[in-house]
């Protein structure tokens, strides 16, 4: 049987506002990075309260879908370009986190890199064999 190489994967998950952290990825010696969800900023939060609990009403944080697709596609215009020339032609793959509306694939694919594939819903991909 034949050996096969092993692939390196530089793997980026929860780094939320901090794009410096995705971009850290242009000197790793890999050939795919991995991004796993909540790495895109988020708008903020608005308190909600919850059903009646012992005492009374619950606050609770809630995210307003409307406001954070437009705060991260705003967001992301500004970053992609620093992750663009991080990226340097390497395969993406990503993973939505629960806190990532705006789809990073858009956006990555609009700031100029091709090789981005999102990975949902039972959906896989065969890279690189």
């Amino acid at each position: 049987m034949a050996e096969v190489a092993p692939i390196v994967v530089a793997h980026v998950s929860d780094s939320h506002h901090r794009h410096d952290i995705v971009s850290n990825v242009a000197p790793v010696d890999c050939e795919v990075i991995l991004l796993t969800g909540d790495n895109i900023a988020n708008h903020g939060r608005v308190t909600a309260y919850s059903a009646m609990t012992w005492g009374g009403k619950a606050e609770i944080a809630r995210t307003r879908r409307d406001a954070e697709l437009e705060y991260q596609e705003k967001w992301l215009r500004e970053v992609t370009p620093f992750w663009v020339r991080a990226f340097r032609g390497r395969p993406v793959i990503y993973v939505p986190g629960n806190h990532d509306f705006y789809p990073l694939e858009t956006a990555l694919r609009a700031a100029g890199h091709e090789q981005v594939w999102t990975v949902v819903d039972g959906k896989h991909v065969d890279l690189l064999g």
